[in-house]
């Protein structure tokens, strides 16, 4: 009996249908733009300070065993909060202000744990983590802000979430060792918990990332026929669905220079 990697579905008509709502959702409500390109303002806030914030929101994740991916969902939040908002005063000081855009991404984070983790943490243990930097009634004032701006649209699909359900249209194909499928798993993961770091990634689709990151690992492990597979498989669903190879290509190679 082939081996089933538990984060992967056998039911693939139910990942079909799930992955199709996600596809939807995420050219909708969960699109975000190249922000730093519509501010007007002189903005000290660039792509370097927002891999910054998202490191520092990894490695509060990693002191508290939480899951990684509910910083992928918290720079969602971020990066769809401020592609909405603008030219709107918070925008713009979010967008000068250090302090501001660090608020903004400790709040999201705040209500991603809250969303995505079975322990929550209060809003001082948040602010005591930015070493006094905010306190708990300034998160809580951003967090509410963020709801209402997003409209408590928060619970987008993730690119590690795609790239799972996207490989299941595997399983009824191949049989792979538990090893390959590890290491198919890890190098996608990493790929996509690095996506979220670089601001370029933001810009495109999950389903962009999730798909270039696939295709970087299978390349990695020498499996052709699976990439084949994939690709006949994802034609079937829907040709517009996915972006276009040119796209998946700069992608594919924006990635891999993570993996050098």
């Amino acid at each position: 009996m082939p081996y089933i990697h538990n984060s992967l579905s056998q039911d693939t008509i139910a990942v079909a249908d799930s992955l199709f709502v996600m596809l939807q959702k995420e050219k909708t409500i969960f699109r975000s733009c190249n922000y730093f390109d519509l501010s007007s303002s002189p903005a000290v806030t660039r792509g370097s300070d927002r891999m910054k914030v998202v490191d520092w929101c990894y490695s509060i994740i990693d002191n508290t065993q939480f899951d990684r991916e509910t910083v992928a969902i918290a720079m969602n939040m971020v990066d769809r909060f401020l592609s909405k908002l603008n030219k709107s005063t918070v925008k713009q000081q979010t967008m000068i202000d250090h302090q501001h855009f660090q608020l903004l991404s400790i709040a999201a984070l705040y209500i991603s744990i809250k969303i995505n983790e079975s322990v929550a943490l209060g809003s001082d243990e948040v602010a005591r983590a930015t070493l006094g930097g905010h306190s708990a009634k300034d998160i809580e004032a951003m967090e509410l802000t963020i709801l209402q701006v997003l409209d408590w649209q928060i619970w987008a699909p993730t690119s590690i979430q795609m790239a799972h359900h996207i490989l299941s249209f595997l399983l009824p194909h191949v049989n792979l060792e538990k090893s390959t499928w590890d290491f198919i798993l890890g190098e996608v993961r990493f790929q996509t918990e690095h996506a979220v770091r670089d601001h370029y990634f933001s810009t495109q689709l999950q389903s962009t990332v999730a798909v270039a990151a696939i295709f970087n690992a299978l390349d990695r492990v020498d499996l052709q026929f699976c990439q084949d597979i994939l690709c006949e498989v994802l034609l079937e669903m829907d040709e517009e669905s996915f972006a276009s190879n040119g796209i998946l290509l700069d992608a594919r190679n924006r990635l891999n220079l993570c993996l050098d």
